[in-house]
């Protein structure tokens, strides 16, 4: 009769989350505009409705997909923040 021998199972190591992706609503104007934040959920419309996304920064725009994005400058943060 043979004997298994239980091999040491590998330790799952503990991955802390990613960080939360910040709102529109809760930055500053110099946030929104430098890019501090390399992604952000940012507002936009979409069939005449006002939707939410995570865009990605990229040289002075938080682009959500290929043709859908906002610029990051005064004017736009002033036009979102009064929606």
């Amino acid at each position: 009769m043979e004997k298994r021998v239980e091999k040491p199972k590998a330790a799952r190591v503990q991955v802390p989350p990613p960080p939360p992706i910040p709102h529109f609503n809760n930055i500053s104007k110099a946030d929104f505009i430098s890019g501090k934040h390399k992604q952000l959920t940012i507002p936009y419309i979409d069939g005449g409705i006002q939707k939410y996304g995570v865009g990605t920064y990229n040289s002075g725009r938080y682009i959500i997909a290929r043709n859908l994005g906002i610029n990051a400058d005064a004017t736009t943060y002033d036009y979102w923040k009064s929606k």
